[in-house]
């Protein structure tokens, strides 16, 4: 059974017992299972989809449909003629797929897939505005959400086959009703002619031109079937030269006339429409609830919080216990020392996680197969730290000393851990520290430290693998403890996607050799994955932000299931980029992120550790601006950043958690008094993703965020004190009060600084303080506070006595 609708350049077919072969169209294909199962391959990969899933099918590209009765299912068609209206250039594609991309928002694609078909059902609306405005919201989400753009010109983007030929066919999808040229294409892909030419003969079988006019059979024919316009506006329309050129071209392909093949088949076309009532109406029942159900469900750009103090429970921070401040060789440095003092004495962390602790740079080695090692230096190091208070966090593992740029480049790239010829040699090294630092520092001292043995499964140059690796950690696991029996232990820092079998079987060989850490340590960051053709390992940036969620929820489940679900969680580095060159890093974006990620995170794991301490760790020959877009919370001239007012807010709530939701967490203490933090946080629209991290426009960064509403947020307390005067104080962070993005930019990005103007920004970054009373009624205590895109509020509401 077939139904078809048309509209604008959308076409919607609702298809059942579909028995297909493979094919390649010009349009985008987006294929939706309502019910059922559908077989999908797609460029030779085979999946199969249940109910709701969504594969979308790029044009020019192979692929074939199967699914049978008991399947509902259906496809939308784009032409590409609607996205030249929307998108700037045809370089780009679209990635969606639930069967092998799942950190996408699927959910509101499905919304509007639901409505597209169910409008188009019903058709009970007076004009066809309804369907235009969803037409309109389904590119909207495509191209925010699922959209990748390639980047022409940049010799790596070009190079990849696969990219160049999508160009090539969006290009010409997007232009065949005018005259095409070859040189101008050949010219944005800075090839030449004849080189195009040949290389796309040898991707798709045909050459250029012939594939153009199979392009411009295809829209011509549907308008003869579908259409009653003249055969003169349909060859026009699509590209042809005349009436004559197209019934020429047309013969030539159908062996008949474009007259005589309408008038053949135009009645069976036609016909298909007509025989499928009953489907059509058990799919409309089905949207129509859904539709319902999701309507209902959409709220307005406001929140009201209601909450009752009597519900609140114990809790304790878990964003400030650890703070990462990189290789142990940087706290041979005095701006690191005295970043690091003061981030502990103000932000009150106490242990300070640092790896490469075996660093070249640290001239340790003398003669490592009779024992024989220098540690002065690492020394120097622990003894500064403890001797301030600070307890030692000690990564043992191995990692290139490395600033990123973006996902694909590095600002700086060393490789500063000791090589070791055999696995006994590192049990030496590791077997000599334990003993001398027990001896140096006491027992009890060492035994209060943390120490962790990590696996950096992104790089290759470890010298083994997961298997191996387990070998050495075992070895290490039982050293430390030998040394320092009371010692907690962590481990592996796992970077879940894709890795969820290596974790896997970490931790159940863990549990088989008694060797299971105290605490399990994982990465979180908002990237995938990914290699290249030559196996070059890079990170993609995520679209969805649930996707972070996720990923915990996949270690903790593993966890439970290898029996480990005792051990305490800790996420060992977390934020929102890898970038050192990101502006965001210096903005408010990053501030209310970690206010999300800290609401997404509460009562799910045990310890975060934010990434990272100082901007000290990526400074190279570009760090000549006062800012950089650097990781860290102070930027290198000890400037705090709204990152680093976050985690200060964070530190001011409640010891007694009440509730937390998407935007908001609430405390109090056993006094009664609250203490609210309220953020306004916008995730990133397709802007962002278009250009590299390194590369925003530090002046219009609002551009690249979904939307910039203000949110209105409502509080209704209950069980206060009846006809009290209280008094409300509120910390305000935003664009005006303590970012050092904004003052910059009002210094007009000078590169260099007095020293009275960076003591000036020192003091002039810091949140707006401010205070008013209100007045409780009966047993409630009622205000209303808007927000600012990426505004967060503290709130500390207490009797005014």
């Amino acid at each position: 059974m077939i139904k078809k609708w048309k509209f604008d350049g959308i076409e919607v077919e609702l298809i059942q017992n579909r028995r297909g072969k493979k094919a390649s169209v010009p349009e985008l294909i987006i294929l939706y299972v309502l019910e059922g199962e559908a077989r999908v391959s797609v460029a030779d990969k085979a999946y199969t989809f249940g109910k709701d899933g969504i594969v979308l099918v790029n044009a020019g590209t192979v692929h074939q449909f199967d699914c049978g009765d008991n399947t509902i299912a259906f496809t939308i068609k784009i032409s590409y003629l609607v996205l030249a209206d929307v998108m700037q250039n045809e370089c780009f594609t679209f990635i969606c797929n639930t069967s092998a991309d799942t950190a996408r928002p699927y959910p509101k694609l499905r919304e509007i897939l639901n409505k597209i078909v169910y409008h188009a059902l019903e058709n009970q609306h007076r004009t066809d505005c309804m369907i235009y405005s969803l037409k309109y919201e389904l590119l909207d989400c495509l191209i925010e959400k699922f959209l990748v753009q390639y980047q022409v010109g940049r010799q790596e983007s070009i190079k990849d086959p696969s990219e160049r030929l999508q160009i090539v066919i969006n290009y010409i999808n997007m232009n065949y009703q005018h005259q095409l040229s070859l040189n101008t294409l050949a010219e944005k892909l800075y090839l030449s002619p004849s080189s195009l030419s040949r290389f796309f003969k040898k991707e798709t079988g045909v050459y250029f031109a012939e594939y153009v006019s199979s392009v411009r059979l295809h829209y011509a024919l549907n308008d003869l079937l579908y259409s009653d316009e003249p055969l003169t506006k349909i060859a026009v329309d699509n590209g042809f030269s005349n009436p004559s050129v197209f019934s020429k071209v047309f013969q030539e392909n159908f062996g008949m006339p474009p007259s005589q093949y309408r008038k053949k088949n135009k009645p069976h076309a036609v016909s298909e429409t007509k025989d499928s009532a009953l489907l059509e109406e058990k799919v409309k029942r089905k949207l129509e609830k859904l539709v319902n159900t999701e309507q209902s469900n959409q709220g307005t750009n406001g929140i009201t919080i209601e909450n009752d103090i009597q519900n609140a429970k114990a809790s304790r921070p878990f964003w400030n216990t650890v703070i990462n401040i990189g290789s142990a060789y940087n706290l041979t440095l005095a701006n690191l020392q005295y970043h690091t003092l003061y981030l502990v004495e103000n932000l009150h962390f106490k242990y300070v996680r640092i790896w490469n602790l075996f660093s070249t740079r640290l001239k340790i080695r003398q003669d490592s197969r009779r024992g024989n090692y220098n540690f002065d230096s690492i020394d120097t190091i622990l003894e500064f730290l403890v001797s301030h208070g600070m307890k030692p966090y000690l990564d043992f593992g191995s990692r290139p000393e490395c600033a990123v740029k973006n996902g694909k480049e590095m600002l700086f790239y060393e490789e500063e851990a000791m090589e070791y010829q055999t696995k006994a040699e590192w049990e030496n090294i590791v077997r000599s520290f334990m003993w001398h630092i027990a001896k140096r520092f006491g027992l009890d001292e060492i035994s209060s430290w943390l120490y962790e043995y990590t696996f950096d499964v992104e790089h290759q140059k470890s010298g083994y693998d997961a298997a191996e690796f387990f070998e050495y950690y075992k070895s290490w696991y039982f050293q430390v403890k030998e040394a320092a029996p009371g010692a907690r232990i962590g481990g592996p820092s796992i970077i879940i996607d894709k890795k969820e079998e290596i974790f896997r079987t970490y931790l159940n060989q863990c549990r088989q050799e008694n060797c299971v850490p105290d605490f399990v340590t994982m990465i979180l960051f908002p990237y995938q994955s990914l290699s290249d053709e030559q196996d070059v390992n890079y990170a993609q940036r995520i679209t969805d932000f649930d996707f972070l969620s996720e990923q915990i929820d996949i270690v903790k489940n593993i966890m439970q299931e290898c029996k480990v679900a005792d051990r305490k969680l800790c996420i060992t580095e977390w934020s929102n980029a890898l970038s050192n060159r990101n502006y965001l890093n210096d903005s408010c974006f990053r501030a209310a992120f970690i206010m999300k990620m800290t609401a997404a995170m509460w009562g799910r794991v045990d310890t975060a550790c934010f990434w990272m301490g100082s901007d000290w760790i990526s400074t190279y020959y570009d760090s000549v601006n006062i800012i950089q877009g650097g990781v860290g919370l102070l930027t290198k001239d000890g400037v705090r950043k709204p990152a680093y007012y976050a985690i200060d807010f964070l530190n001011q709530l409640g010891p007694l958690f009440v509730s937390s939701g998407p935007n908001y967490i609430v405390t109090a203490n056993e006094h009664g008094d609250y203490y609210i933090v309220c953020f306004n946080f916008k995730w990133y629209s397709a802007n962002y993703y278009m250009k590299d991290e390194d590369d925003l426009d530090i002046r219009n960064l609002d551009a690249i965020f979904e939307d910039n509403k203000i949110l209105e947020v409502s509080f209704r307390l209950k069980n206060v004190a009846s006809d009290q005067k209280y008094i409300v104080k509120k910390h305000l962070l935003n664009n005006q009060y303590g970012c050092i993005l904004t003052e910059w930019l009002r210094f007009n990005c000078e590169a260099e600084l007095s020293g009275s103007d960076l003591k000036y920004l020192r003091n002039i970054c810091t949140p707006h303080l401010s205070m008013e009373r209100v007045y409780s009624g009966q047993g409630e205590l009622e205000f209303v506070s808007e927000l600012q895109p990426h505004e967060i509020a503290l709130f500390h509401i207490y009797k005014d006595y």
